[in-house]
C-alpha cells in the first residue's frame, strides 16, 4: 500500500513539473530558429505613454534575399484574437533586427507572452522561408 501512496505521488509531482512551462512558471530562454537568434527580449515602457512595447533584438543567422519581408504577431493581452502586428523589409545587409510593437496594456506580472516573426521571400507573403517564436515574460 506504501509503495502506491508513494508511486502515485511521484507520478502527480512529475505532471505538475511538465506543465511549470504552459502554466507560466518559467522563465522564457532565448531562441534560435534557422533564420534568427533572439539576443532580448522585453518590455519597453516609455515616460508619458500609456502602455508596453514589446521589443526584440534578433540577429541574423544567415544573410537575406533583397526584398524579405517580416511579420511579427505579438500577444495582445487584452484581445488575444487581435495581435500586435509589426512588419518589416529585409534586406542582405541586415546583421541585427530590432522589433518594437505598438504599445499594449493589460499585462499581468510574471506571465510570459508570445512573439512569432515570420520571415517572407517578399512582401507578398506567398513564399513563407521560416517562422521565430520567442516567449516574452512581464515583470
Amino acid at each position: 500500500m506504501r509503495r502506491i501512496t508513494y508511486l502515485l505521488v511521484l507520478i502527480m509531482l512529475m505532471a505538475g513539473c511538465a506543465t511549470l512551462e504552459e502554466a507560466n512558471l518559467m522563465t522564457p530562454q532565448p531562441v534560435t530558429s534557422e533564420y534568427f537568434v533572439t539576443e532580448g527580449a522585453g518590455f519597453l515602457l516609455t515616460e508619458g505613454e500609456a502602455g508596453y512595447s514589446y521589443v526584440l533584438l534578433l540577429a541574423a543567422r544567415k544573410p537575406f534575399e533583397d526584398g524579405a519581408f517580416l511579420e511579427v504577431y505579438c500577444e495582445n493581452p487584452k484581445n488575444r484574437r487581435d495581435p500586435l502586428i509589426v512588419t518589416k523589409d529585409l534586406t542582405p545587409e541586415d546583421k541585427k533586427v530590432t522589433i518594437e510593437s505598438a504599445k499594449a496594456q493589460g499585462f499581468l506580472p510574471y506571465h510570459n507572452y508570445e512573439a512569432v516573426v515570420y520571415i517572407y521571400k517578399d512582401s507578398s507573403k506567398r513564399e513563407l522561408l521560416g517562422s521565430h517564436r520567442q516567449l516574452v515574460r512581464a515583470y
